[in-house]
C-alpha cells in the first residue's frame, strides 16, 4: 500500500510538470517575431537619425546667431564691421603688432576678453571655442583652434566696400587707413536683407595659428576663415581648380577635407547638413541656402552694392525670393 501511495504521488507530480511545460515556438512564429522586430528597428533608426540631425541643425543655427550678436555688438561699439584681417597692438610692447582674423576681433564680444589678451600677447592657448564649431562637422583632421564658420570677404581678387562685408583692415605703408564696411553703406545700396554675412564651411581651417607663439605668423587668411566670389564661374579656371565647384557655381555639399595649403576655391559656403548650408545675413536673419543657386545669384548674395562691383541687377528679384522662402 505504501508503494502504491508513492507511485500515485509520482504520477500527480508528473502531471503537474506536464501542465507547467509550455509548447515551443514554431519556426513560423519565430520568423513573425523577427520580422516585427526588424520593422520596428527600420522605423526607429531613421526617426532617431532625423532627431539627431534636427538637434545638430538647431545648435548650428544657435552658433551662427551667437556670431551675429557678437558682430553687431562690435559694430555698435566701433561703427564698422571687423575685418577678415585686423591689426592688434601688443600691450607689453608698443613697437610690436600682430594681425588676426575676424574671430580674434570678436573675442571680447564673445565674452572671451581674457583669451583675447592672452592671444594678443602670444601666450600659448588652444583657443578651442565650441560655439565656433558646427556639431555636424565630422572632419577627422580638426586642429585647434578649429573653425566651422566663415565670413563674407567679397571678391577674391580684392574686395572693396562694393564687393564684400569683412574687408582687410590691416594698415600698410601704401594704405594706412583701410576702408571699413558699415551698416549704413550696405543699407543705402542693396540692403541688409540682400547681403550675406556669415556661412558654414566644412573646409574652414583655424581661426588662428595654433597656440599663437609668434607675431610673424599670418593668423588671418581668407581661405581659412572666409568665403569669396570670383568674377566668372571658377569652373572656367581649369579642372584642377574647379574640382570643389559644380557647374552651376557653388558646390555646397562637399564633405572633403582640406589643409593649410588650400587655395581660395575652398573659401565658399559648404555644409555637412543635408539639403543646403546655414547662412546669416546682415539683417541678423539665419537662412538655409540650397545648393542649386545660380553663380550670379551667389555673387549678388556677397556684394553689398551689385552695380558697384559689376554684378547684374536682373536677378535681384530672384535673390529676394530665395532668401525670403524658409
Amino acid at each position: 500500500m505504501f508503494r502504491n501511495q508513492i507511485s500515485s504521488n509520482r504520477q500527480q507530480s508528473a502531471a503537474r510538470s506536464c501542465r507547467l511545460i509550455r509548447p515551443a515556438f514554431t519556426l513560423v512564429e519565430l520568423l513573425v517575431v523577427i520580422s516585427i522586430i526588424a520593422v520596428l528597428i527600420s522605423i526607429a533608426i531613421p526617426a532617431t537619425t532625423a532627431a539627431r540631425d534636427r538637434a545638430r541643425q538647431a545648435k548650428c543655427i544657435s552658433n551662427i546667431k551667437q556670431t551675429n550678436l557678437a558682430t553687431m555688438e562690435f559694430i555698435t561699439r566701433n561703427g564698422y564691421f571687423p575685418g577678415w584681417k585686423n591689426q592688434f597692438q601688443k600691450a607689453t610692447d608698443s613697437t610690436k603688432k600682430v594681425n588676426g582674423s575676424w574671430v580674434a576681433a570678436l573675442l571680447p564680444f564673445f565674452n572671451e576678453g581674457a583669451l583675447e589678451k592672452k592671444w594678443v600677447e602670444a601666450v600659448p592657448d588652444s583657443g578651442c571655442l565650441l560655439y565656433l564649431i558646427c556639431p555636424a562637422d565630422a572632419r577627422p583632421d580638426k586642429i585647434d583652434p578649429h573653425l566651422s564658420y566663415v565670413v563674407n570677404c567679397g571678391n577674391a581678387t580684392g574686395s572693396s566696400r562694393d564687393a564684400g562685408v569683412f574687408l582687410n583692415l590691416e594698415p600698410t605703408s601704401s594704405n594706412k587707413r583701410p576702408t571699413k564696411q558699415t551698416l549704413d553703406f550696405i543699407t543705402s545700396n542693396d540692403g541688409l536683407s540682400s547681403t550675406i554675412m556669415t556661412s558654414e564651411n566644412n573646409q574652414a581651417y583655424m581661426w588662428s595659428y595654433p597656440n599663437n607663439t609668434s607675431t610673424s605668423v599670418a593668423h588671418a587668411n581668407i581661405s581659412w576663415q572666409g568665403f569669396v566670389f570670383f568674377d566668372s564661374n571658377p569652373n572656367n579656371m581649369g579642372t584642377s581648380q574647379a574640382v570643389n565647384w559644380d557647374y552651376r557655381g557653388v558646390k555646397m555639399g562637399s564633405q572633403s577635407n582640406r589643409g593649410a595649403d588650400a587655395a581660395d576655391l575652398y573659401a565658399r559656403p559648404s555644409s555637412y547638413h543635408p539639403g543646403g548650408v546655414n547662412t546669416s545675413w546682415c539683417d541678423s536673419r539665419v537662412v538655409k541656402v540650397h545648393d542649386d543657386i545660380d553663380y550670379e545669384i551667389y555673387k549678388m548674395m556677397l556684394a553689398p552694392n551689385d552695380r558697384g562691383c559689376g554684378v547684374s541687377q536682373a536677378s535681384l528679384s530672384i535673390l529676394h525670393e530665395m532668401i525670403n522662402v524658409q
